[in-house]
């Protein structure tokens, strides 16, 4: 879709959606002055910190400083991406999708077709199930020892045995041939149409959304293979979904996932009362699905078969949640056990006890099984294995205390195991600070700045400009402001864009868009008549703080400048008029 079709379609919807109305619908609201207060939905509160601004059409919370637009509040409440937030939108009010390209050149309509057949689809393996024929797949069921409440609630089915059982039903019922083919419930051969899955144990896979969108299909035997699972279709890719991701929805106070690997898994673990529970789909893990947890948790428990092909697995999905910024956890069962054996063994209770070990102290434990540590040969091996695996540890604190143990098990000195790190001794003293947080920094460097009245000043007049205030030509330029960030967003309202604009210009870069909505949501109460007095007073501001800091830079230089001292007596006099201007 071009730029200008996408902006034109999101403004549309913008102005079909009421803000208020619509998280009024999520959080209750009250109207105080030109705002509307209530307690965050982002974090536990009780006094109300959280405002909706129906003018500027966005949100902002003083207390957990997220804020955004109508399209951030539907990801950050409903966990979608941008464009699953915008078609969310664009159907409560009833406007048409344009076609993207991302979506493979499918139009909404067929893509709604397609999930229909799904929905269709699961209701027949379903119905299936409770038939005479699923009496087989229903006995395999009960020896797993999932429950009526676990099979309904999961809607698990049977997909008949037949070649083209299910195809010939929906061809009946109003599905098309290329509807089939596009949901992934069929394939043609040589012009005959056949159903995917035959006489397989039957898992819809549902989004974030709650639609069914694909199927995992278990054989009840030993044939292989196993599970058989849809084909990336129009509405279905393996790599950013997730197994289980619609039962998260709910969970408002969630901590922490369980990352396991089979369906099973997650039904049994769900149904004995452990929440968070998410397998992967037929794949080992994909950076697409470690960002899609992320949204939901910042605590990752992989929790991966305890045989070595299981280890193997957790091994390698550790580098792909490392490598999204995610510091995992790893359960390591015992006996080999999956968790579906173990926690109908021990209960949900014993699972949860179950030793979680953070992700660079199992790696370490998994070298150090492969090397004789009687051995000198086998310390030496497994004190480079080990250092390989430090470097990436980056906090110092944290990277002290392995090296300690690590000094323990091998005999190595530290200033050796460091060189091996490839981080030296001296650079890393044991006394080094970790890193600050981030956020403290950042509210004292805020409060630091709204001490400075020229950077109060281009605040303000960026919150005026987002209220729709409009700055006479001429009167200030992106360059009068002193700060890139403020700079940027000046820049961008100075084009002419609105507020809600300026936040989905930042969408990719968090941090700057929930700069710009607490800018935006900053502004002080002014009423309509005295606005051109606090532009003009904001403007005389920035201008006095240019002319001083060129003062200050022009008092460093040789005064014997004739150029220089004209310079100065230039700026001079415009500082003069600016402080009788302003009253100083």
């Amino acid at each position: 879709m071009a730029d200008y079709q996408r902006d034109n379609f999101l403004d549309e919807l913008r102005s079909r959606v009421d803000i208020v109305d619509y998280i009024s619908g999520h959080v209750p609201l009250k109207q105080k002055g030109s705002k509307f207060w209530g307690c965050c939905p982002f974090h536990m509160e009780k006094t109300p910190s959280f405002s909706v601004d129906r003018q500027k059409q966005m949100y902002y919370c003083f207390g957990c400083h997220k804020g955004g637009d109508i399209f951030k509040f539907v990801m950050e409440t409903e966990r979608l991406e941008f464009w699953e937030a915008v078609e969310q939108l664009a159907g409560s009010v009833g406007l048409e999708m344009p076609k993207r390209n991302s979506y493979k050149g499918a139009s909404t309509q067929r893509k709604e077709r397609a999930v229909e057949a799904c929905t269709y689809a699961a209701r027949y393996f379903r119905s299936l199930l409770n038939s005479p024929e699923g009496e087989k797949a229903r006995a395999y069921i009960a020896k797993r020892q999932i429950s009526e409440q676990s099979v309904r609630r999961f809607g698990m089915g049977l997909s008949p045995s037949g070649w083209d059982t299910l195809s010939l039903d929906m061809l009946k019922n109003g599905f098309t041939k290329e509807e089939l083919i596009d949901a992934g419930l069929s394939v043609e051969r040589n012009g005959k149409l056949y159903d995917m899955f035959r006489g397989r144990v039957m898992f819809p896979i549902i989004n974030a959304r709650g639609q069914v969108i694909a199927f995992g299909g278990r054989i009840m035997n030993d044939e292989q293979p196993k599970y058989l699972n849809t084909g990336d279709t129009i509405i279905f890719n393996k790599r950013v979904n997730l197994f289980g991701i619609h039962m998260l929805k709910g969970l408002r106070e969630l901590k922490t996932i369980f990352l396991v690997e089979g369906y099973i898994d997650v039904v049994s673990l769900v149904s004995h009362g452990v929440p968070g529970c998410l397998a992967t789909l037929g794949t080992a893990i994909t950076p697409e699905q470690a960002r899609l947890m992320k949204r939901y948790a910042s605590d990752i428990v992989i929790c991966y078969d305890g045989d070595e092909p299981g280890q193997k697995a957790a091994v390698r999905a550790i580098g792909i949640l490392k490598n999204e910024g995610i510091e995992p956890s790893v359960i390591s069962i015992p006996g080999g056990q999956d968790p579906d054996d173990f926690i109908k063994a021990n209960g949900a209770q014993a699972f949860m006890e179950l030793k979680r070990t953070k992700a660079v102290q199992f790696l370490l434990d998994r070298e150090k099984k492969q090397c004789d540590m009687s051995l000198e040969e086998g310390r030496s091996k497994y004190a480079m294995a080990a250092c390989a695996v430090l470097k990436q540890v980056t906090q110092p604190v944290v990277l002290e205390n392995y090296i300690k143990q690590l000094m323990v098990d091998t005999g190595y000195s530290r200033e050796v195991l460091m060189r091996q790190i490839g981080v030296s001794a001296a650079s890393q003293p044991l006394d080094t600070p970790p890193v600050p947080r981030e956020e403290p920094q950042k509210a004292r460097q805020r409060a630091q700045d709204l001490k400075l009245p020229h950077i109060k000043a281009q605040r303000q007049l960026i919150a005026l400009m987002a209220s729709g205030v409009k700055l006479p030509n001429g009167l200030l330029s992106a360059n009068d402001f002193t700060r890139d960030d403020l700079k940027e967003t000046a820049r961008l309202l100075l084009s002419g864009m609105s507020a809600p604009q300026v936040l989905s210009e930042f969408r990719e870069e968090p941090e700057k868009e929930a700069e710009a909505a607490r800018i935006f949501s900053e502004l002080e109460e002014i009423t309509p008549e005295l606005i051109p007095k606090a532009v003009s007073d904001y403007v005389d501001t920035i201008r006095l703080f240019k002319v001083q800091s060129r003062l200050d830079e022009l008092r460093g230089k040789a005064q014997s400048d004739r150029e220089t001292l004209l310079e100065m007596i230039k700026l001079t006099q415009m500082e003069r008029e600016l402080k009788d201007r302003m009253g100083k």
